[in-house]
């Protein structure tokens, strides 16, 4: 008999029972007392939950069970993705007429998961051979080679890329941890705009984020990926390319000379005299013919060192003046020469190879002319050029001096070319003088005006946020966005602190100076920096001087703070800004009419409590908490540096507990931020 029927079967049983229970007892009960009426319906009742017991038990052996046991089985085997689980169930059941097709759909899920797994597993090798190709084939390649997603982060890089940027590269790790940033993001910008003339493609010079070297680049757009491409090669000489420039001039100049004077000797010799006999004539005849060969062959020669020469020689490229003078700046503190580089960063066209040479010779001429151990740096737009300005206190160059200079070969290098002959290539007279007016002078160099525009439209600033408490105004800041789930240690950030004239921005205290350095990949880019001194617009005062030492003459000729804190936001674009007590630098960078900052701040003061609750919160004591040296003397950046070094073994004390992305840091300093609110209301 089917289990349906054996079911149906003993409800029926248990339903014409109960029917023959009540209907007996309804009888017998007319000629019973109502005591004994009552006993005989409580044996009833009895007898009818006896039999319903009895059917809810043959019931769940033969349903109820089973169906539970068959719902687990399902479960396990819908989460295990990988091998083969039977179904299992205990005899007895009663669900034959459902398990049938049941066990054929499980059939068919196991045949479909066998033919997809094979599929998977064909797709993987072919994945893995052509990554094997293309590695093989990045490999091979000369050049440095960088995949890039629309975030920024590496996803592969070749043997060449590692060599160049001096350092492994492993797959997700942020681009501008490796050059810098400005080149990158104008290229890209100028592929955007609309009538480019490649919208794919554009050459590119950037630095190294250590400021190490310049490197040439092409950067490509990848379509239908979202990414792009980086092609990088040192734009500096090798000693090898350096030794067939100096063997091609020595040819010119004196291989050539011995051939070329016999015979012009010959030749001289010859039309003088006329009436030699034929032997003699003969004899000059031969001279003639023999220089003439090792004169054509010599000049093949050279025709083919020279075009080789050609296409290994550096090319005029557009290049970041902020990359130019980082690498500048550290080629010359091996000298023991201080540069400051003022004004905004602008964009010049020049040869990466050559003009750093060039420019290095010279401060190293004007320290010796001068007796100056520091100079600043400035480039300045003019109409159809861009001058670079090298300029320090005192009296300017005289031409002589400087035409001396210009003639002699670059300083530290093989490059046998004078500096006149590079500057000749760029198009460039230099020239000293006095600015009018000052106390200074300047030694100037014209450039050619690049190839791109200058700068890129800027979206449309909003209305200046109103004035805030410092921790209100940090509330501001602790918004993660779209940056919410992702890992401290995965961040690139810029910390930066202030030195001001007080303490009350509302009162006209202004910013005399900021100090900011990068942090990416958890380590500190000390040669990532930014460092200016500010005109405050109002003098300093000495109980100020005693904390920061920086006096009114030392800004009298500095820039005002409406052009510093464009460079410094230029700095700091695209990464996560940071500082101790942050609020307070944030309001003096926010007084008066300046535009709004919108972007997360991460303030180590907030994060200290953090880590270590009630604690001092002083960026000295915390420094000496987590074993943070602290530089002697007091400045903005020497302060920055520091509480880098704070943030980066802070996020390894906050990451231990369990505090690892952007957003549940700002979402617990945020928090931390509405206490200390309330705490000083009360």
């Amino acid at each position: 008999m089917p289990d349906r029927a054996k079911v149906a079967l003993r409800i029926g049983g248990v339903g014409a029972l109960a029917a023959v229970v009540v209907a007996g007892t309804a009888l017998l009960a007319r000629d019973m007392d109502r005591d004994s009426a009552l006993m005989l319906a409580l044996a009833g009742a009895g007898l009818i939950a006896a039999a319903l017991a009895l059917l809810w038990q043959r019931l769940s052996v033969l349903l109820f069970d089973p169906l539970a046991a068959l719902s687990a089985e399902l479960t396990a085997i819908a989460e295990q993705r990988h091998g083969e689980r039977a179904l299992h169930l205990a005899d007895g059941h009663g669900l034959g007429s459902v398990l049938a097709p049941l066990l054929r759909l499980l059939d068919r899920l196991r045949a479909d998961r066998h033919q997809a797994e094979a599929a998977a597993s064909r797709t993987s090798a072919q994945l893995a051979e052509r990554q094997s190709w293309l590695d093989a084939v990045l490999a091979d390649l000369s050049d440095g080679i960088l995949v890039v997603a629309t975030d920024h982060r590496v996803i592969q890089a070749n043997p060449a890329a590692a060599r160049l940027l001096g350092e492994d590269i492993a797959p997700g790790q942020p681009l501008f941890a490796l050059v810098t940033r400005e080149p990158v993001l104008h290229v890209l910008a100028q592929l955007s705009m609309p009538g480019h003339p490649s919208a794919r493609s554009a050459a590119m010079v950037c630095a190294t984020t250590d400021a190490s070297r310049l490197l040439h680049g092409r950067l490509t757009v990848i379509a239908g990926f979202g990414g792009y491409l980086i092609r990088l090669s040192d734009s500096g000489r090798d000693d090898a390319a350096l030794e067939r420039d100096n063997a091609l001039r020595k040819a010119i100049t004196q291989d050539l000379r011995r051939p070329i004077a016999n015979l012009r000797a010959a030749a001289e010799t010859i039309s003088t005299f006329p009436d030699m006999t034929a032997r003699e004539r003969a004899a000059f005849d031969e001279v003639v013919v023999e220089e003439s060969t090792i004169l054509s062959q010599r000049i093949e020669e050279l025709e083919s060192d020279f075009l080789a020469r050609s296409d290994a020689q550096g090319v005029m490229a557009d290049i970041y003046s902020l990359d130019l003078f980082n690498c500048l700046a550290r080629d010359c503190a091996r000298d023991r020469i201080g540069l400051t580089m003022e004004g905004i960063p602008l964009w010049l066209k020049g040869d990466a190879q050559s003009l750093p040479l060039v420019l290095h010779s010279l401060i190293l001429r004007l320290r010796h002319e001068t007796g100056r151990t520091s100079f600043d740096v400035e480039a300045l737009l003019a109409d159809r050029h861009v001058y670079l300005d090298i300029s320090w206190s005192g009296p300017a160059i005289a031409s002589s001096s400087l035409d001396a200079w210009l003639s002699r070969t670059p300083d530290g290098s093989s490059d046998r070319r004078s500096l006149r002959d590079i500057l000749d290539q760029h198009g460039s007279e230099p020239w000293s003088q006095v600015l009018k007016g000052k106390d200074r002078a300047i030694l100037r160099l014209p450039f050619p005006a690049p190839e791109r525009l200058q700068f890129t439209p800027s979206d449309q600033r909003s209305a200046p946020r109103p004035e805030f408490h410092d921790f209100a105004l940090m509330r501001a800041h602790c918004d993660a966005g779209p940056l919410s789930d992702t890992r401290l240690s995965a961040l690139s950030f810029v910390v930066f602190d202030c030195e001001t004239t007080g303490l009350r921005p509302d009162d006209g205290d202004a910013i005399i100076q900021i100090g900011a350095v990068r942090v990416a990949g958890g380590k500190v880019l000390t040669t990532d920096t930014f460092d200016r001194l500010i005109n405050p617009g109002r003098p300093i005062p000495p109980s100020s001087t005693i904390f920061h030492g920086i006096t009114d003459a030392m800004v009298k000729d500095k820039p005002p703070l409406s052009v510093v804190r464009p460079q410094f936001l230029d700095f700091a674009a695209g990464s996560i800004l940071a500082g101790h007590n942050a609020a307070f630098d944030l309001r003096f960078l926010l007084a008066g009419q300046a535009p709004p900052i919108s972007a997360p701040v991460v303030d180590t003061m907030l994060l200290s409590g953090l880590a270590d609750p009630g604690a001092d919160s002083s960026l000295d004591a915390l420094a000496r908490r987590l074993g943070v040296s602290v530089p002697p003397h007091r400045s903005a950046l020497a302060d920055a540096l520091t509480t880098a070094d704070v943030l980066v073994r802070l996020v390894e004390r906050l990451e231990a507990r369990g505090l690892v992305t952007l957003g549940q840091v700002l979402a617990a300093a945020r928090d931390s931020c509405a206490i200390n609110a309330t705490i000083g209301a009360d």
